[in-house]
């Protein structure tokens, strides 16, 4: 696709490219994430266009306006005439972007900022537990959805149970740890290094997340410091596991080595019997694979002290020597928790 030069550009960027990634899948069901990225020789020419007026955003963001942010973000080349428009903002851009900094959208002169610049973006505005959840949505296989003011909601399918889009990951924490390495004039990315040693790949839901965090977060930070999982690790079965699950594999929540296997079990997953003997059969199988098996519910992850019985199980399966925290280790673990409940407040 060749880029003509009088085609203006419009940018999204922050919190309402935030917006367009979530309700991409919903758009887009089967497309490869990566089939949106902007090749290199049209990046910089599409920066230098990327001085829209307001009647141009309005006219290429057409109706998406309200499933997005109320107000738009945008970026633009520090060349354009500060307008200070009252119904959208600008965020301005000098320096190079490192290469793929910018993904095609659908409508004609519409890009969005990629899942490792907003990231970078991201980690300069909101909290480090809310960035951390962030993270792990691009990351992750799910995104969460909105309503049509933007809002994010609970989606329920026909029988009442809660659905989230699935899709193939936007990025890596690899991918994001290489663009913050040819990130210049972004200022300081201590942050958002921190915030990405934190980030596990292939979370397949935010309540996966809230467990991954909770349980590999650095201890000064509420978190229990354990050695990270494999998330959504496949586990292959012998023709007896298959004939139990009536599958020919399983994935494990959270899988620690060919040892451990901790599993989140919504209530909605033993709403009938039986998918409640369909969790004890996976319950069954992964005991029979020689891992330790362990069960958490909501109600246990927001109960403090039955989700420490519980890992108390997982530091005597890895072989840590687990201690009961000192009263102020106790408060920020109880805090995590919490933030982790109310993240990602955006």
């Amino acid at each position: 696709m060749e880029v003509k030069s009088a085609q203006p550009a419009i940018i999204l960027s922050h919190v309402f490219a935030l917006m367009w990634y979530r309700a991409l899948p919903g758009r887009v069901p089967k497309a490869r994430p990566d089939s949106f990225r902007v090749t290199a020789s049209q990046q910089d020419e599409i920066i230098l266009r990327a001085i829209p007026s307001r009647e141009q955003v309005r006219a290429v963001l057409g109706g998406s306006r309200s499933r997005m942010a109320p107000v738009p973000e945008i970026l633009v080349s520090a060349k354009a005439r500060r307008t200070r428009p009252s119904d959208y903002h600008e965020h301005y851009v000098s320096g190079p972007l490192p290469h793929g900094a910018l993904w095609r959208g659908r409508a004609k002169g519409l890009y969005v900022v990629s899942p490792e610049l907003l990231f970078a973006q991201l980690s300069k505005t909101v909290s480090f537990v809310d960035l951390c959840m962030i993270g792990q949505e691009l990351c992750g296989t799910y995104v969460m959805p909105l309503d049509e003011h933007g809002a994010l909601q609970t989606v329920r399918d026909d029988e009442g149970k809660s659905r989230l889009h699935k899709h193939v990951p936007f990025t890596t924490p690899r991918r994001i740890a290489a663009a913050l390495d040819q990130m210049s004039g972004f200022g300081p990315k201590s942050k958002a290094r921190r915030v990405l040693a934190c980030i596990g790949a292939q979370s397949a839901s935010p309540m996966e997340s809230r467990l991954f965090l909770a349980m590999t977060m650095p201890r000064r930070k509420g978190g229990l410091g354990i050695p990270a999982p494999e998330l959504n690790r496949e586990v292959k079965l012998n023709n007896e596991q298959r004939r139990m699950l009536r599958k020919h594999h399983l994935k494990c929540d959270l899988y620690w080595d060919n040892r451990l296997a901790v599993e989140y079990e919504s209530f909605e997953r033993h709403s009938s019997p039986s998918e409640y003997e369909e969790t004890m059969a996976r319950a069954t199988v992964l005991r029979m694979k020689g891992l330790e098996y362990v069960a958490m519910t909501p109600g246990t992850f927001y109960n403090y002290d039955r989700l420490m019985d519980k890992v108390a199980i997982i530091f005597k399966v890895l072989g840590i020597r687990h201690r009961k925290p000192v009263p102020k280790r106790e408060r920020l673990q109880r805090e995590l928790i919490r933030q982790l409940g109310e993240a990602p407040s955006i």
